[in-house]
C-alpha cells in the first residue's frame, strides 16, 4: 500500500511539473507571438512613414499635366513581410542608394534591383487605359473576360487578372492589345462587381430614399468641404447617389433628409460624388463609424502596407493589405447588368467588403485618409476578398474638396 501511494506520489510530482512546464511553454509562445506582432507592426508603420516621405519627394517633380514624373532609375516600392520599405531601382543599386536616401530622410529601408522603370510601368497603364476605353477595347474586355489589370508594385510587373484564363487569351490579348514582357496573367475566377455599398461617421450607413423598408443606399466617405464655396459635406460613390440633385437620408426607423448632392462624377476617372449637408440637426464627425479618430492629413499607402476599411454592410473595421496599385477595373452591376466605364486609378485590397460598403471611408493603420472604398466582393477560387478604394488625392481633386 505504501508502495502504491509513493508510486502515485511520484506520478502526482511528474505530472505536476509538466503541466506546469506546459502552461509555461505556451505563456512564453503566446507572449513571443504577441511581442512578434507588435514588432511587425511598429517596423510597418516606420515603413510608411519612410514610404510618405519617398512618395512626397517626387512631388516636386509634377508637370503641368498634374502627372508626376519618376526618375528613370526608379522601379516602384512595397513593404515586405518584414514591414521594411524596399525601394525598386533599375541598375546599380549602390549607385542609387544616396539619392534614394535623400529623398527617405533616412537609410532603414532596401533597395532591390528591377528591370522596367516606374514610368515604364505608369505608360503601359496608360496605353491599355487609352485601348480599353475605344469601342473595339471595351469590345475585347468583355471577349477576354478581362476583370482587371494595375501595377504589382512588389513584382515590378503589370498584371491582368483574365477570368478561364488560357493560352488562347493570353495570344489573342498579346496580338491584338499588347505585347510586352513587363505583363504578367492571372486568373482570380472573379467577376467584379459594384455593390450598393447615418450617424454622420465616415464609413456609417447612408440612404437615397425616404422609404422606411427600402434600404438602397451606401456608406459614408469622410468629411469634406468644398474648395471653391466652402460648402461642408462628405464624399461617396457617384453609383450610390446615382443623380447630381439626390437627397441624402441618415436614419432607421424614421428617415430623415440631411443635405443632396452637389457634384456628381462617374466617368473612368473617378466614380464620387461630392453631398452637402444642410439640416442643421446634424454633425459631421472625423470618428469613423467602428472608432477611429481619423486624421484629415492625405496618405499614399505602398504595396504590403496595412489598411482599414469601415462600411455599412461588413459592419465592422475590415483590415487588408494593399495588393496593387494604379489599378483598372470594369465593374458589372448586380441590378442592371451593364458594365460601368473603365475606373481607372484604383489601389487593390484583400479587406472584407460587401454590398452596401460603397462609398466608405479607407484609412491607414496611424489613421491617416487613405481613400473611398469602390466596390469588391469574394472570390471562389482564391477564397479570399478583392476590395478596390479610390486614393483620396484622387477623390479630392477630381470633386475640389479638402479634408478638414
Amino acid at each position: 500500500m505504501k508502495r502504491l501511494i509513493f508510486t502515485l506520489l511520484v506520478m502526482a510530482l511528474v505530472t505536476g511539473c509538466s503541466s506546469d512546464d506546459m502552461l509555461n511553454d505556451i505563456q512564453n509562445n503566446t507572449k513571443n507571438k504577441a511581442d512578434n506582432v507588435y514588432d511587425l507592426q511598429k517596423s510597418k508603420m516606420e515603413a510608411m512613414s519612410l514610404a510618405d516621405n519617398l512618395n512626397s519627394s517626387f512631388e516636386s517633380s509634377i508637370t503641368k499635366s498634374s502627372n508626376t514624373v519618376y526618375p528613370n532609375y526608379y522601379g516602384g516600392n512595397y513593404i515586405n513581410e518584414e514591414g521594411r520599405l524596399v525601394v525598386l531601382t533599375v541598375g546599380d543599386t549602390i549607385e542609387f542608394r544616396n539619392r534614394i536616401k535623400t529623398r527617405v530622410i533616412s537609410d532603414n529601408f532596401e533597395l532591390e534591383p528591377c528591370l522596367y522603370s516606374y514610368n515604364y510601368l505608369l505608360t503601359t497603364i496608360n496605353n491599355l487605359n487609352i485601348f480599353f476605353d475605344t469601342i473595339e477595347g471595351k469590345k475585347m474586355l468583355q471577349e477576354l473576360s478581362i476583370s482587371a489589370f494595375g501595377l504589382l508594385d512588389n513584382k515590378n510587373q503589370v498584371f491582368v487578372d483574365i477570368k478561364d484564363l488560357n493560352s488562347d487569351k493570353i495570344n489573342q490579348f498579346k496580338n491584338k492589345i499588347m505585347d510586352t514582357p513587363a505583363i504578367i496573367f492571372c486568373n482570380t475566377d472573379f467577376e467584379c462587381s459594384t455593390h450598393l455599398a447615418s450617424d454622420i461617421h465616415p464609413g456609417g450607413p447612408l440612404y437615397t430614399t425616404s422609404t422606411v423598408n427600402n434600404n438602397k443606399g451606401g456608406s459614408f466617405g469622410y468629411r469634406v468641404k468644398s474648395r471653391s464655396t466652402g460648402a461642408q459635406g462628405f464624399v461617396t460613390c457617384a453609383h450610390v447617389m446615382k443623380t447630381q440633385t439626390a437627397p441624402v437620408y441618415y436614419g432607421l426607423a424614421e428617415k430623415i433628409q440631411i443635405g443632396n448632392c452637389v457634384k456628381l462624377i462617374n466617368n473612368g476617372d473617378l466614380d464620387g460624388a461630392f453631398c452637402q449637408v444642410t439640416n442643421n440637426g446634424f454633425t459631421l464627425s472625423n470618428q469613423a463609424a467602428f472608432g477611429a479618430q481619423l486624421s484629415t492629413s492625405i496618405q499614399t499607402l505602398s504595396v504590403g502596407a496595412d489598411v482599414l476599411m469601415d462600411g455599412r454592410t461588413t459592419n465592422r473595421r475590415a483590415w487588408g493589405v494593399v495588393q496593387a496599385t494604379n489599378v483598372s477595373v470594369s465593374f458589372k452591376d448586380k441590378e442592371t447588368g451593364l458594365y460601368t466605364p473603365l475606373y481607372k486609378g484604383l489601389t487593390q485590397t484583400d479587406y472584407e467588403c460587401q454590398e452596401g460598403d460603397s462609398g466608405g471611408v479607407v484609412y491607414s493603420t496611424s489613421y491617416k485618409t487613405v481613400g473611398m472604398h469602390e466596390g469588391g466582393g469574394y472570390s471562389t477560387f482564391t477564397y479570399k476578398y478583392i476590395g478596390y478604394y479610390w486614393p483620396a488625392s484622387t477623390v479630392n481633386s477630381k470633386l475640389g474638396v479638402t479634408r478638414y
